[in-house]
């Protein structure tokens, strides 16, 4: 595939980016000698045959509803390596940066995110020679078995420039075998994110050529009636390829249905205003590197499903598929971006699709594979010597081949396999009495056939299977699932906490607890994390109601929850709400409207509501809202944003906004938010229910 740009009757081209008036037009041969002789067939993706084999050999229904409840879907993302090989001459023409590099990936990213397909830099090398430079085309043979590197996993793009007007070279992923050195994408340099080609120098070339990389034809291909089109059914025809950004609608086949689809990326609109690759491009380019160049969707960006899941003594959680290992952030919340690597990077000794992995409480991590396990140590980084061995030697009882392991606050370790579950003793080093036992006897709603499970914060468990996972909750005699439960994997690839609609308060107990609907948790300072069996049901606060807008511990010691135009005063000792409440908000904060957003006690020994931008200072003698407010927030608060979703201050003389996902923490000493701020509200680790 050889794009070109043919350039204007009137062309001027100033390599400083003065002026550029470009029409593109491109030379490649789409005729149907030089397609493929047979066409993919329809793509079913990898991960949708794995649970309809298991709906129809094991009528598994968590994998039935998987396939068909929408809210469970999850659709598999692939890692593109891009290896970037910069050609310049002796001078340095051409010997673009890095961060044009990174800007042009970005540009990939964005252009293809509806697509199964993400990219990031692999390796940058750069090589002087000015006549492989100079005509990227005419010494494209020399340049890429010079450079190429492993083109059946990695996407080799060559910036250059070329000769007789041409900007771009693609290869189709059936032009070679997947080891072919041929396979990759040429640029010019200068339509690189910020080159001196004014009007294509978004990027959007390099979005062109990888569109030919992976499958797609120009949308004009064939014209209005010409049999062989761009094979896309949702790319109406078009007669003529329209080359300068315009308001208007085009189209150029009159008789056919469907407008000229000029913002596509396969046209030769100008950068600013190609924008759009359609379903059935997206569709496309799957099925033909899935059939043609499968070995580029070996390494799954974002899983679907995974092989087993543990907390790794560095705080971070890792995910395990195949040879690979992702590392998941909570304060991002979301997996690293620089994840997946291999997993012989790091976990020296480990193998490749293992069965399950915990850190038991000697501080060492243990990974189980068929009947065999490995102790890998911290401190080396390298599975200890003498190791694998068998797991009768040690895990006495327990059966080979599990479907996951963990080891729970209880002490106990629990192994997964099928339908049962194996309760193994650190005292008597061997499976309890009376097991195995079915999961349904005391694991509520457990799926059978589980891949990992991940013990969280309050003591509750994920538990993953296919593409969704679960929580389980401790209670006396069980653990359920909470009614939200299952959800889609992807929650874990990158989701903000969903932190509307909270309340916070400080007691003087020392504990913080955040309020949501009718449940409510206990934040521990000293460990940093909400404590084991949290969240509870608001019947330890006899008489609060859901879903309060406000509360806080006021001088008189008791805490008072807002809700609409009603408070409540709890009392701390009996328990309870007192009697005689609630009471109408007017009839004690006077000059305090209802609603309210938050409110908290400041170290001025003055009460503070907010309310949508403004904030009323509360005179707790007067009992009534002091002359000349309310006030803007941003006046006396600086930093604070409008509307804050709740508010507390702690000893040291931090006040915490939270507003949505972020946390804000104001300095009274300096009298405004401290630098670094806002954070992720993920940092209290443990108040949500989701990742």
């Amino acid at each position: 595939v050889l794009c070109s740009i043919l350039l204007a009757t009137c062309l001027t081209f100033s390599c400083h980016g003065k002026t550029s008036d470009l029409q593109r037009k491109c030379g490649v041969d789409d005729s149907k000698e030089n397609r493929p002789k047979s066409q993919s067939s329809q793509y079913i993706p990898e991960i949708e045959n794995i649970l309809m084999t298991n709906v129809l050999q094991r009528k598994d229904k968590d994998a039935f509803n998987a396939l068909f409840n929408k809210n469970l879907q999850c659709k598999e993302q692939y890692l593109v390596p891009i290896a970037w090989h910069v050609l310049h001459d002796a001078r340095g023409k051409g010997n673009v940066s890095v961060t044009k590099l990174e800007d042009q990936v970005k540009v990939l990213n964005k252009a293809f995110s509806d697509s199964p397909f993400r990219f990031a830099t692999r390796s940058v090398d750069r090589t002087n020679n000015e006549e492989w430079f100079n005509n990227c085309k005419g010494q494209s043979f020399f340049i890429r078995r010079g450079l190429g590197i492993l083109p059946a996993s990695t996407l080799n793009i060559y910036t250059c420039q070329f000769q007789d007007r041409l900007l771009g070279d693609a290869s189709f992923p059936w032009s070679d075998l997947e080891s072919g050195l041929s396979h990759g994408v040429a640029i010019h340099y200068e339509t690189l994110p910020g080159g001196a080609m004014l009007t294509l120098n978004l990027g959007d070339n390099a979005v062109h050529e990888v569109g030919h990389y992976f499958g797609l034809f120009h949308v004009c291909e064939g014209g209005c009636f010409d049999r062989d089109d761009d094979e896309v059914a949702d790319t109406p025809r078009c007669a003529d390829y329209t080359y300068v950004c315009t308001d208007q609608p085009v189209d150029t086949c009159k008789s056919i249905s469907g407008l000229d689809p000029i913002h596509n990326y396969m046209g030769y609109m100008e950068d600013k205003c190609m924008y759009e690759f359609t379903p059935g491009q997206i569709s496309k380019m799957e099925k033909d590197v899935k059939k043609y160049r499968p070995t580029l969707m070996k390494n799954i960006y974002r899983p679907c499903k995974i092989d087993a899941i543990f907390r790794w003594s560095n705080g971070y959680i890792y995910f395990f598929l195949g040879s690979n290992y992702y590392r998941y952030n909570e304060n991002l919340p979301g997996i690293d971006p620089s994840y997946p690597r291999p997993i012989s990077d790091h976990w020296k000794g480990v193998p490749s699709s293992v069965n399950g992995v915990f850190r038991y409480a000697n501080g060492l991590t243990y990974f189980f594979k068929g009947n065999q396990y490995y102790r890998f140590n911290d401190t080396s980084l390298k599975v200890d010597e003498e190791y694998p061995r068998l797991m009768s030697d040690y895990w006495v009882g327990a059966p080979s081949d599990i479907d996951d392991v963990i080891s729970h606050s209880n002490g106990f370790t629990y192994f997964f396999k099928g339908a049962q579950y194996y309760r193994f003793n650190p005292r008597t080093l061997r499976v309890d009495p009376g097991y195995p036992r079915s999961v349904s006897s005391y694991w509520n709603g457990l799926p059978s056939d589980i891949e990992g499970a991940l013990q969280w914060y309050n003591g509750g468990v994920f538990v993953f299977k296919d593409t969704q996972h679960w929580l389980f909750v401790h209670s006396e005699q069980s653990i359920s699932v909470p009614s939200s439960y299952p959800e889609s994997i992807t929650q874990w690839w990158s989701s903000e906490p969903d932190f509307a609609d909270y309340t916070v308060f400080r007691h003087l107990n020392g504990y913080t607890f955040f309020f949501k609907g009718n449940s409510y948790w206990r934040y521990n300072e000293q460990f940093s994390q909400v404590d084991i069996g949290y969240p509870r049901g608001l019947a330890a606060w006899d008489g609060v109601p859901a879903d309060v807008d406000a509360a806080f511990l006021w001088s008189d010691g008791y805490v008072y929850f807002f809700k609409g135009n009603l408070f409540f005063r709890y009392d701390s000792g009996q328990r309870k709400v007192q009697d005689g409440y609630p009471r109408e908000i007017s009839s004690f904060w006077k000059g305090i409207p209802n609603n309210v957003d938050a409110v908290f006690r400041y170290i001025d020994g003055l009460t503070y509501f907010f309310k949508d931008s403004n904030y009323f200072r509360f005179n707790d003698t007067s009992q009534e809202v002091d002359p000349g407010f309310p006030r803007l927030i941003a006046s006396t608060w600086s930093g604070v944003p409008d509307g804050p979703d709740t508010v507390f201050s702690d000893e040291n003389g931090y006040t915490y906004f939270f507003k949505e996902n972020l946390f804000y923490r104001f300095n009274s000493t300096a009298g405004q938010v401290d630098a670094g701020f806002p954070k992720s509200i993920a940092l209290w680790r443990g108040i949500l229910y989701q990742p």
